[in-house]
């Protein structure tokens, strides 16, 4: 950097100059102090936050003719607070997984009582001889409903358990992926989107709360192309 204010803009990263651009202006306008921190690439390649902070030389009329200043590196500082914002935003998001994870609990278990009372009573109407047969579709439709609830429900037990011990386990990825996208078929519905599984192996596979892993990458996807 050779004092030349075309020299510092170049060092500038190209995502960021007009912002710097535009603060330089209001500087010299005298709309603001020029107080800032800019991310410049070094010739290596390397990124390096640098705070600068700069005076403005007035003529008689107001017009600035020069700035002066000083520039130092803030790169530590800067990675530092980056990261701290970063761990909040990550406790914070922990915090709310876990708040999820025990009201699905309470859900899961409110609506798995009454939801057994149903099945029960489907099961005992179908055994009488003399129903109709529009009746007996009904009581179908009505089986099958309970058996999706059902697959919710199995769903939001497995989603809220919450545990630091890596107990990994054989379960089915069929059963799994199905259970996942009965857990999240109104997201899906809502952003007009089909999600087709194609596992026909009943094989396991040994896994820890994989069913996490996996409705964070359909949900990633949904919002790639929704």
């Amino acid at each position: 950097f050779n004092g030349d204010y075309q020299a510092w803009q170049n060092l500038l990263i190209p995502s960021i100059q007009e912002k710097f651009k535009n603060e330089m202006q209001q500087a010299l306008t005298g709309e603001r102090e020029f107080n800032t921190t800019f991310e410049i690439l070094t010739k290596n390649g390397k990124r390096k936050f640098i705070g600068a902070r700069g005076m403005i030389e007035r003529n008689s009329k107001g017009d600035a003719i020069s700035i002066y200043g000083i520039n130092w590196d803030r790169t530590k500082e800067v990675e530092l607070e980056i990261n701290l914002v970063a761990e909040r935003s990550k406790a914070f998001h922990k915090a709310k997984l876990a708040s999820l994870g025990e009201m699905s609990a309470g859900i899961a278990h409110e609506i798995n009582n009454p939801l057994t009372i149903i099945e029960g009573s489907v099961r005992l109407l179908q055994k009488h001889q003399d129903l109709s047969e529009e009746f007996k579709t009904k009581l179908t439709t009505i089986e099958k409903s309970v058996r999706r609830i059902s697959k919710i429900i199995t769903g939001l037990r497995k989603f809220s358990r919450t545990s630091d011990k890596q107990n990994f386990t054989p379960q089915s990825l069929k059963v799994i992926l199905n259970e996942i996208v009965a857990l999240i078929d109104s997201n899906i519905k809502r952003n007009f989107v089909q999600i087709v599984v194609n596992c026909e192996t009943e094989s396991p596979v040994l896994c820890n709360e994989i069913e996490q892993v996996v409705i964070n990458l359909i949900n990633n996807s949904i919002d790639a192309i929704k």
